[in-house]
């Protein structure tokens, strides 16, 4: 969920309302999930570089799943 909403910010142009939309829930759920992500980081998401960061880990952990040992 967390993922999602970092996911779904960044891709829309760091805007609150756009990333709502896409997430189909509430901008105050996605103000709420944001704190949320902060407080679990240690990193403030009004730092560009920190929410990039977060979101191409979060692009990478999505890819890298199904991948095993064997690459397949």
């Amino acid at each position: 969920m967390l993922r999602d909403t970092i996911t779904a910010w960044c891709e829309s142009g760091f805007n609150l309302v756009r990333a709502s939309t896409a997430l189909h829930i509430h901008r105050n759920t996605v103000v709420y999930r944001m704190n949320k992500i902060e407080q679990i980081t240690g990193r403030p998401l009004r730092d560009h570089r920190s929410a990039m960061a977060l979101y191409l880990a979060c692009l990478a952990d999505r890819l890298g799943h199904g991948i095993g040992p064997t690459g397949g």
